[in-house]
């Protein structure tokens, strides 16, 4: 049997990592996010991007974040981005009332509450 190099082995548990730690969230609108992505496809997104060495959920550091932080972890709805940014965007997209201003900021447990099509908080 033949072995996997030591670092592809790490970018193997780096998947499966990311992988896991998807499952039960929930997106913007209540969703379940589905992770369809290969260890192919995602390290190939990594690779490309030029920031694979520089991933972490720290300031200065990089995740894979999806489009708009809607629909599932799959090839054309990902993008890497600094993990500060993604954090930011993340906060004002789930308050409704914020319109884009910082600090106003509405706790959500996972999908108990979500917006009607008229945008008022339905409790569910």
């Amino acid at each position: 049997m033949k072995r996997l190099p030591a670092d592809l082995l790490l970018a193997k548990k780096r998947f499966y990592w990311q992988r896991c730690g998807s499952y039960d969230r929930l997106d913007v609108y209540g969703n379940k996010i589905e992770w369809h992505l290969t260890f192919d496809e995602w390290y190939k997104i990594w690779i490309d991007s030029g920031k694979y060495h520089l991933r972490g959920p720290g300031k200065d550091q990089y995740c894979m974040s999806r489009i708009n932080d809607i629909g599932n972890y799959e090839v054309g709805n990902v993008f890497i981005q600094k993990s500060s940014d993604n954090v930011s965007q993340a906060r004002i997209k789930k308050d409704p009332w914020n319109k884009g201003k910082k600090g106003l900021q509405v706790a959500w447990n996972k999908g108990s509450r979500r917006l009607t099509d008229k945008g008022d908080l339905l409790c569910v």
